[in-house]
């Protein structure tokens, strides 16, 4: 017989009372956590999330809205958006990949219509329309496409390219353009071909690139 049974304790009675105050806790905070993710999870698929789980930050939220990218001529642009979209040429092509070590100014912008992808009003995406002659034809040449880091693989390129063929077809015209060779298959899912070998152009393997209206889009 144990010390405790001498005493008059019972010792299942001890034994229950510290499973109690161990277990209940653990066993109660169980609970909540399963009902808080079939809460959650119930929303999801319905589509009717909390409003108490709406108004905090989380991966459920959905993200920001990508409007439709617009074209727009360069002397249209408002001062904002040309900023916008000098900076962050600016920080793809001379921050990020080190193309070149001061501002991409070539002087052909003002020639160029320019595509702008949004999100709540952020220039998010961008690349430009430059009036080119192809085979003895007006044709155009894509270039200067930059996404924002930050958003990337949202399909905010892809909206972009998309836009452009659209814009091609609607003036019958065949577009070009010079891509990172890295990108050629990216590419070649819009229906852009391949033309030539690869080239050395800014110190990056570089591939010309042609679409034709009516290609895969």
């Amino acid at each position: 017989m144990s010390w405790l049974a001498q005493i008059g304790v019972d010792p299942g009675g001890i034994a229950l009372f510290y499973g109690i105050c161990f277990l209940g806790p653990l066993v109660l905070l169980l609970l909540v956590l399963c009902v808080y993710l079939f809460v959650i999870l119930t929303g999801v698929m319905s589509g009717t999330l909390p409003v108490w789980f709406k108004n905090r930050p989380s991966r459920f939220r959905r993200r920001a809205q990508l409007d439709e990218p617009m074209i727009v001529a360069y002397d249209q642009l408002t001062r904002e958006h040309r900023d916008a979209v000098f900076a962050l040429r600016h920080d793809v092509f001379v921050g990020e990949q080190e193309i070149w070590s001061e501002p991409d100014r070539d002087g052909l912008d003002p020639d160029c219509l320019h595509v702008l992808a949004l999100m709540k009003g952020e220039v998010v995406g961008t690349c430009r329309l430059l009036p080119v002659e192809l085979d003895g034809r007006p044709g155009i040449k894509l270039g200067r496409l930059a996404v924002s880091r930050a958003r990337r693989r949202r399909g905010i390129g892809r909206a972009i390219v998309r836009r452009v063929n659209v814009h091609l077809a609607e003036q019958g015209v065949e577009g070009v353009m010079h891509a990172q060779a890295q990108l050629e298959d990216w590419y070649a899912g819009f229906g852009w071909r391949r033309e030539g070998a690869v080239f050395m152009e800014a110190g990056i393997e570089h591939v010309r690139m042609r679409y034709t209206p009516g290609s895969v889009s």
